[in-house]
């Protein structure tokens, strides 16, 4: 894990993001069976999709963006977010 979030956030981001990818890494598969044994292609289709755009979404809105800014100014800036 990099050093430019504090201990605290870094901690809970690392296991929230964990214990997210393990649900939908079991709910998934259940998931497009459904889908396909109901709407066919297209509906994991659409899912996936869905998915996507959620995620694309959640990086658009929430992430931090971290062109052409060092290390140190992305750490001072979270830090001083709080």
């Amino acid at each position: 894990m990099p050093e430019i979030w504090p201990t605290e956030a870094k901690l809970r981001g690392s296991g929230l993001a964990n214990a997210v990818g393990r649900i939908s890494g079991i709910a998934s598969p259940y998931a497009v069976a459904v889908l396909l044994d109901s709407y066919g292609v297209s509906g994991v289709f659409i899912l996936l999709g869905s998915v996507s755009v959620i995620v694309a979404g959640a990086i658009a809105f929430i992430g931090i963006e971290t062109k052409g800014a060092s290390v140190e100014s992305i750490g001072l800036d979270v830090v001083t977010e709080k």
